[in-house]
């Protein structure tokens, strides 16, 4: 499933793992999303953790990106937009 967000934030980090002791590289994308939902009145916010090799230096603070995820919830790529209704323009 593809979602639409928009970057609000973005947290390089770099840390040791505490389960493998190995160390870690990645960033949080902090981002908003506009839904028709009529229990959510404003935009719905969230954070996702994106490894290194899906970071470009094209994805800026208030760029618009369309998100897909794996089976396990984890995302699997990004698209940079400007996007459309239901896909890329």
């Amino acid at each position: 499933m593809n979602e639409k967000y928009t970057v609000i934030g973005i947290e390089h980090r770099s840390y040791v793992s505490k389960k493998t002791g190995k160390n870690v590289e990645g960033y949080n994308l902090y981002l908003t999303q506009e839904v028709d939902d009529k229990n959510l009145l404003g935009v719905r916010c969230c954070s996702e953790w994106l490894p290194p090799e899906l970071y470009s230096d094209e994805i800026e603070v208030g760029s618009v990106v369309c998100l897909g995820y794996n089976r396990f919830g984890r995302v699997s790529f990004l698209t940079i937009g400007p996007f459309s209704y239901g896909g890329m323009v």
